[in-house]
């Protein structure tokens, strides 16, 4: 879901003219906080990523109030996306740790 929400991203980044990009990229942090949101009844895994669309959500709709600069505004989706890989790569390590006890027997 990340992959496909940076590949629609990057389509937005070039093709939607620059005072619409803000709508854009609100309308995919909607989509992926109400995927997340599904996800996580449940579960803890999709919890922060929620957190992290629904501030990205935020985010987007102060930038439609006050438009920063295109250099801003990449600068923190980048890094919120960057963050949300870390975490999702961090918890695949945790979940192959996990298994890895489990195969030799310990809780």
């Amino acid at each position: 879901m990340l992959a496909s929400s940076w590949i629609a991203s990057v389509a937005v980044w070039r093709w939607v003219a620059d005072d619409l990009r803000c709508f854009a990229f609100a309308g995919i942090d909607l989509l992926l906080a109400i995927a997340f949101f599904i996800m996580s009844r449940g579960r803890r895994f999709p919890v922060p990523l929620f957190f992290m669309q629904a501030l990205l959500v935020l985010h987007d709709l102060i930038g439609m109030a006050a438009p920063p600069s295109i250099y801003w505004l990449a600068v923190v989706l980048n890094r919120a996306f960057e963050i949300e890989l870390f975490y999702v790569g961090a918890c695949a390590a945790y979940r192959i740790a996990r298994l890895a006890r489990k195969e030799k027997g310990a809780p």
